[in-house]
């Protein structure tokens, strides 16, 4: 009789042990970018920048190449960013990684950067937009007002913008991801920054 209540005991234990495991990593998974997702139902795939891609217009620092600067799984912050050095606005798209584990149906696409304001006593305000490149034309998010501390925006797309179409895991590997940076200048610059882009492509297998 004991020996069957320890059984039992030892599989609740297991039951409860998984069930929060799971949940804690979905829920890390979802507001933690730098997570690597499983093959799970709808789960993404995480894409990040691999190379220098059709445009690269803004200044690198803390590295070579500006896709360097913006590439890192782990935000590092002001370690290495690309900056805008004009009042209009400035473009780099990168070339993004290949998938490696999606596969099935695509559900949505969407990229993520990760940007702030360098603020001046003027305190002017600066902007960025999303970057997605695909079938060689630009499709750029909406416009954003950055702060002065880091934060993420998001554009998302559910078909391909260039064919209206649900995305191929073809236009996937060949897509680039980027970001537009507009500063402001007049007795002082106040800077747009990005330390970090990628792409999450959302699917079913």
């Amino acid at each position: 009789m004991r020996r069957i209540w320890i059984g039992a005991s030892l599989v609740l234990l297991i039951a409860v042990f998984t069930s929060n495991s799971a949940t804690g990593y979905f829920n890390a998974s979802e507001l933690n970018p730098n997570s690597t997702f499983s093959t799970a139902t709808n789960w993404p795939e995480i894409l990040r920048p691999d190379g220098a891609g059709n445009s690269t217009q803004n200044t690198p620092s803390g590295a070579a190449e500006t896709w360097q600067c913006v590439d890192e799984e782990t935000s590092d912050e002001d370690s290495t960013y690309v900056q805008s050095e004009a009042t209009s606005y400035l473009k780099d798209a990168y070339s993004t990684q290949n998938h490696s584990v999606g596969s099935g149906t695509i559900s949505k696409v969407t990229i993520s950067i990760r940007c702030r304001k360098v603020n001046s006593y003027l305190d002017q305000a600066v902007y960025a937009k999303t970057v997605l490149r695909t079938s060689d034309t630009d499709y750029e998010g909406a416009e954003v007002s950055l702060p002065q501390d880091y934060a993420v925006h998001s554009s998302e797309y559910s078909v391909n913008p260039n064919t209206s179409n649900a995305w191929t895991w073809g236009e996937i590997d060949a897509l680039e991801c980027g970001v537009s940076l507009k500063s402001a200048q007049s007795d002082a610059w106040d800077y747009a920054r990005c330390t970090q882009i990628w792409v999450a492509v959302y699917y079913t297998p």
